[in-house]
């Protein structure tokens, strides 16, 4: 190590004769080391010292940037590409393998030219003194004085003028040098110079095990694509897959156009309708008024004494056509048949020997089997109809701001305002509310206290909902659509919760009777009927597989119709036996009331109605017309049916 150089020397004054040199005193206390001179020029270096043991290595210092990569070895010919299985997530990057042996160090560098000298770091300690090498010969020593105690070094004083200085004698061979001090930190490194050329790369090591893949790191820019290799041979096509669930139904496609209409008169300028008020309670049934007065009796023979009074039988009733009756019944005692010339409006009845006319009667309908035509309120295509609380109302999936009407008598309708135009598809009443439901829209369900004034609400999802339903203190609707939420419910009408269905089918009909909730489908496997308890869980149940359309309870009976000419029917709702349909038409709903059951449909050539006493024998009665008869239901001594008829006439009524 070389030293710095000694600071100015005064001059030296002239040397006395040295004494005889007395025993060195005790050291004083070292004084404070005065601050280095500047450093004189360095001596030629003395011969190197045998290197002293490597002290312990300090931290190595921050990497200096990464030379340039050396060029990358041809790649090898790819493989022939397998399927790409799917990519796992990457795991987490494996422990780094041990480090390889280093290779053998290369031959040192010539060493650059040595960078000015940093300044000087604090003074170390002082290393122990080597041992001090053979004095050259000295003067003859003049007689010292006996050395006195050496006092407390005070601050050096400037230093005497020092003597000519002998000549130095030969320098003593160097001492051994003392074991190497601990290497203080490594500095800061240095900037990494150039990279050296890259030497020839080694053979690869046998690849470790792969270490499970860390979390992918945010992927890089895209590097310029590469020229693209060979493909590979096709792999063989891999089986094809399952394949998936059948999709939801689409909605029926547009109905085809209607013959054209005959030209409609011009219609009149409707006056300014007032507003309506709010329906007042229904007033009680007035007295039926006095019976009109009774044909004219056929000649009375002579009276007899009267026997007593038989009980007096039932009248059998006779279905009638155009014309008066050209048949004579075999009946010879009463009860005797009646027989009602529909064309004619003319009732007959039989007294045992011939037919005779009732011209007393006015009007006749047998219920649910004679219908006669009306004008609905738009030429809309009028969904769903229900009656509740004295009032008529039926909804639609077309018009514009007018898919509502409402009637008093099911007879003469009035059009009402609908708070938004979606596809209106079912309506009920129950409770003292109105509720309807869409198939589309943001708001899927809308409500009214009167049938007048509706509001939007919320469904619980957006799904085809499709049917709703009242029962036991308990609104449910069923959809077309959705995954495993195909059923809502609510107390209120208003706020809906979304419930699980038995089955992802194509639910289109929901009723409630004898404590029973009961849904039908028309697509499904096996399972187009589910049931509850209490409209929240839900059983599937095995049925016949048909395209059912609309189910309802009546007289301790399940009834549902087929879009494909079926009915079947349930006593307990789970059981369910197929019977045979008057005719196979498109029936899509089916209703009871009276004692009757009375199914509409939307195909069929004059016989678009069917009525069964019992919901198992049913027999084709005539439409009023052959419209698109979509929904019926009875209400207050009145069956009512809707549909589209292209011309304004999309409903039909029979009385009682």
């Amino acid at each position: 190590m070389s030293s710095g150089s000694t600071g100015r020397t005064g001059p030296r004054g002239i040397a006395g004769t040295n004494g005889a040199t007395g025993p060195q005193g005790t050291a004083g206390p070292r004084g404070t080391a005065g601050t280095n001179g500047a450093t004189g020029p360095q001596g030629t270096a003395g011969p190197r010292g045998t290197a002293g043991t490597n002290g312990a290595t300090g931290p190595q210092g921050t990497a200096g940037p990464r030379g340039i990569a050396g060029p990358q070895g041809t790649a090898g010919t790819n493989g022939a590409t397998g399927p790409q299985g799917i990519a796992g997530p990457q795991g987490t990057a494996g422990p780094q393998g041990t480090a390889g042996p280093q290779g053998t160090a290369g031959p040192r560098g010539i060493a650059g030219p040595q960078g000015t000298a940093g300044i000087n770091g604090a003074t170390g300690p002082q290393g122990i003194a080597g041992p001090q090498g053979t004095a050259g010969p000295q003067g003859t020593a003049g007689p010292q004085g006996t050395a006195g105690p050496q006092g407390t070094a005070g601050t050096n004083g400037a230093t005497g003028p020092q003597g000519t200085a002998g000549t130095n004698g030969a320098t003593g061979p160097q001492g051994t040098a003392g074991p190497q001090g601990t290497a203080g930190p490594q500095g800061t490194a240095g900037p990494q110079g150039t990279a050296g050329t890259n030497g020839a790369t080694g053979p690869q090591g046998t690849a470790g095990p792969q270490g499970t893949a860390g979390t992918k790191g945010t992927t890089g820019p895209q590097g310029t694509a590469g020229p693209q290799g060979t493909a590979g041979t096709n792999g063989a096509t891999g089986p094809q897959g399952t394949a998936g669930p059948q999709g939801t139904a689409g909605t029926n496609g547009a109905t085809g156009p209607q013959g054209t209409a005959g030209p409609q008169g011009t219609a009149g300028t409707n006056g300014a309708t007032g507003p309506q008020g709010t329906a007042g309670p229904q007033g009680t049934a007035g007295t039926n008024g006095a019976t009109g007065p009774q044909g004219t009796a056929g000649p009375q023979g002579t009276a007899g004494t009267n026997g007593a009074t038989g009980p007096q039988g039932t009248a059998i009733y006779i279905p009638g056509a155009s014309g008066p009756p050209t048949e004579i019944p075999t009946t010879v005692s009463p009860p005797f048949p009646l027989y009602y010339d529909s064309t004619n409006n003319k009732l007959y009845i039989y007294n045992g020997i011939g037919w005779y006319f009732t011209s007393a009667l006015t009007q006749y309908s047998q219920s649910g089997i004679n219908w006669t035509l009306r004008t609905s309120a738009a030429n809309n295509y009028w969904r769903s109809v229900a009656y509740g609380n004295g009032l008529w109302v039926a909804v639609s999936n077309s018009g514009s701001g007018n898919r509502v009407m409402t009637s008093p008598d099911g007879i003469n309708w009035t059009i009402r305002t609908s708070p938004a135009d979606n596809e209106w598809y079912s309506v009920a009443y129950g409770n003292g509310l109105w509720v309807s439901v869409a198939l589309n829209g943001g708001n899927r369900v809308m409500t009214s206290p009167d049938g007048i004034n509706w509001t939007l609400r919320t469904s619980a999802t957006d799904n085809l909902w499709r049917s709703v339903a009242y029962g036991n203190g308990l609104w449910v609707a069923v959809a077309g659509d959705g995954v495993g939420n195909r059923v809502m419910t609510s107390s209120d009408g208003i706020n809906w919760t979304s419930r699980t269905s038995a089955a992802d089918n194509d639910w289109v009909s929901v009723a409630y009777g004898n404590g029973l909730w009961v849904a039908v489908s028309n697509s499904g496997s096996g399972n187009r009927v589910m049931t509850s308890p209490d409209g929240i869980n839900w059983t599937g149940r095995n049925s016949i597989s048909n395209n059912w359309l609309s189910i309802a309870y009546g007289n301790g009976l399940w009834v549902a119709v087929a879009g494909n000419g079926k009915v079947m029917t349930s006593p307990n709702g789970i059981d369910w036996t197929l019977r045979t349909s008057a005719s196979d038409n498109n029936w899509v709903s089916v209703a009871y009331g009276n004692g009757l059951w009375v199914a509409v449909s939307n195909s069929g050539s004059g016989n678009r109605v069917m009525t069964s006493p019992d919901g198992i024998n049913w027999m084709s009665r005539t439409s009023a017309a052959d419209n698109i008869w979509l929904s019926v239901a009875y209400g207050n001594g009145l069956w009512v049916a809707v549909g589209f008829s292209g011309s304004g006439n999309g409903v039909m009524t029979s009385v009682n």
